[in-house]
């Protein structure tokens, strides 16, 4: 991989421009392709709640999120104006050894990662902002540099903790175990990913290589068997079992649990 491979820290890197996004209730987020916006992305979400959407995924985006975006692709971004979203983000290159500007794949460097500890991150990113601000550019690509250089290292650590197919297997076991204890809960693919220190999209690879399901088609399984379980052993009625599970709707959970089962919750019951 021609990121990992050669020695990062010897990179050339060209800032554009850094800034902290304090968004407004209204904001909204479309990226065109332009000349003008070509290069990378660095965000780092210190607050709020909101998505952004990849020609891949749909991140769900909240505190600890923090994403490196190619800017040769489309994206769109979106918060919740009661929850907004604070954003330190910078712009910037990495220049190759011709000189000219280097994109590197997701395997090489993935585009999003969920860190729990974003204390140190922060104020490296920080810094970059200020002296962006200040005019001082050398010392801006300075903290840019350092920034990269923190999360390229968390990757690494990540990377390795995940370890081999076995203990890979093991952790998509104890996910499987966590939903099964929890049907009513319905978890954000980044979080479950974060448990493996997997990007979301490999995380879907891995756990759809060890169960046969996505993990979305895995949650809604495991509520349909606490649904059968509620419709045999209790007397709660559809309605309740329906909001005991996480769903807002009963006519939704209904039609869930017809599409998986073959019969509405109520012929269920009558047959069980």
């Amino acid at each position: 991989m021609y990121f990992i491979d050669m020695d990062y820290l010897d990179m050339d890197l060209r800032l554009h421009d850094a800034n902290t996004g304090y968004c407004p209730p209204e904001w909204q987020w479309d990226n065109v392709k332009t000349g003008q916006w070509l290069g990378m992305l660095l965000w780092l979400v210190k607050g709020g709640k909101g998505t952004l959407t990849t020609p891949e995924l749909t991140y769900e985006l909240a505190r600890g999120d923090c994403l490196l975006l190619s800017l040769d692709d489309f994206y769109t971004g979106r918060h919740d104006p009661t929850d907004p979203l604070l954003i330190p983000w910078c712009r910037f290159d990495f220049i190759g050894p011709d000189g000219q500007p280097w994109i590197p794949s997701s395997d090489e460097l993935p585009s999003f990662r969920h860190l729990d500890n974003i204390s140190f991150l922060s104020r490296l990113l920080d810094r970059c902002v200020e002296t962006s601000a200040g005019g001082e550019r050398e010392r801006a690509e300075h903290w840019l540099r350092s920034t990269l250089i923190e999360i390229v290292e968390r990757d690494r650590r990540g990377r390795s903790f995940a370890g081999t197919k076995g203990e890979q297997e093991s952790l998509v076991d104890d996910i499987c175990e966590l939903i099964r204890q929890t049907p009513e809960k319905w978890y954000r693919v980044e979080e479950l990913a974060a448990y493996m220190y997997l990007t979301p999209d490999h995380f879907i690879r891995v756990f759809k290589q060890v169960t046969g399901l996505t993990p979305g088609e895995y949650m809604i399984q495991s509520r349909v068997e606490a649904a059968k379980n509620l419709l045999r052993f209790s007397s709660h009625s559809v309605t309740r079992i329906a909001d005991m599970l996480g769903y807002r709707d009963v006519y939704f959970f209904s039609k869930q649990f017809r599409q998986r089962s073959g019969l509405s919750p109520s012929g269920y019951r009558r047959s069980a």
